[in-house]
């Protein structure tokens, strides 16, 4: 059966109310959100592919930084939110599994399910963390971006609905336009226990450094060849605490850090969701 098929089929099998207008509608974005995502993870498949031969140790992913803010990262967003007391943990685009590996080493019982678009990228934390996949403390899944409610479904199949510590993503939400990033915020506010944490690195353009890339990428932007390949999605604070906090979270931090720290063009968001009920209402904008 086709994938329009298919789509045809589950949404003859649906909701009877829906027009044949907006049945058409959830065609179309399922088919290109589907083709977008999968040329974004076939982009990184390529960028893994590629990256072995001058990344760090060979692993594509730890060219992007170092050691120290790596760590300073996780005591600034993990060990600042009780991740030593965490069971169950949403990554979503791990990369190679710096911060997963983080995660499992402050806590001896979490249990982090990998999300990520990339197989490549899944493959090399295979490949790094094999005994932890095989002991069950990693679970890698493969996101294909066919639907806004992928996972929440995964999520639902493994029963973490309200069991979740905390969902977290670093460095990897700066690839994701707001359009998309909501589908995994939504997300979050439905599968976090009340008190969960949800800790993410957002670009943010107000920053001095976040408005010299934003300058800076212009001419590449244009190029045919980067047109494709992942861009920067541009937040501010103002934004990411009205979202959060419509879906339930308290914003317990939302800022920038310190230059002489880290990286001072991205912001530190984590939020607690403190409002599960105000959460549950927009489930119904997840599902087809």
């Amino acid at each position: 059966m086709s994938k329009l098929s298919r789509l045809l089929s589950e949404l003859g099998a649906g909701d009877s109310t829906l027009s044949t207008r907006r049945r058409a509608q959830i065609i179309l974005q399922r088919l290109f959100h589907g083709r977008r995502q999968r040329a974004v993870g076939d982009t990184w498949d390529r960028y893994v592919q590629n990256a072995l031969g001058y990344a760090p140790d060979g692993v594509p992913g730890d060219e992007w930084g170092a050691a120290r803010l790596w760590d300073y990262r996780f005591a600034e967003l993990f060990q600042l939110y009780g991740v030593d007391a965490w069971r169950q943990a949403v990554e979503i685009g791990q990369g190679s599994g710096k911060y997963t590996e983080r995660v499992l080493q402050a806590s001896p019982r979490v249990v982090v399910h990998c999300l990520d678009v990339s197989r490549e990228f899944l493959s090399l934390l295979r490949r790094k963390h094999g005994a932890l996949c095989e002991a069950g403390r990693i679970q890698p899944v493969l996101l294909h971006g066919d639907r806004a409610d992928e996972m929440l479904r995964y999520c639902d199949a493994q029963g973490l609905r309200r069991r979740l510590d905390a969902v977290f993503s670093i460095d990897a939400m700066v690839h994701v336009d707001l359009q998309f990033l909501i589908a995994y915020l939504v997300t979050a506010s439905l599968c976090l226990r009340r008190g969960g944490h949800l800790i993410l690195t957002l670009a943010d353009p107000t920053t001095a450094r976040g408005f010299e890339k934003l300058l800076r990428d212009m001419r590449a932007m244009y190029l045919p060849g980067t047109r494709k390949a992942p861009q920067f999605q541009w937040v501010s604070g103002d934004i990411v605490r009205h979202v959060l906090g419509a879906l339930g979270f308290a914003v317990v931090r939302c800022d920038a850090p310190a230059p002489e720290s880290s990286t001072p063009r991205d912001l530190f968001v984590v939020g607690r969701l403190d409002d599960p009920a105000r959460a549950d209402g927009f489930e119904r904008y997840l599902a087809s």
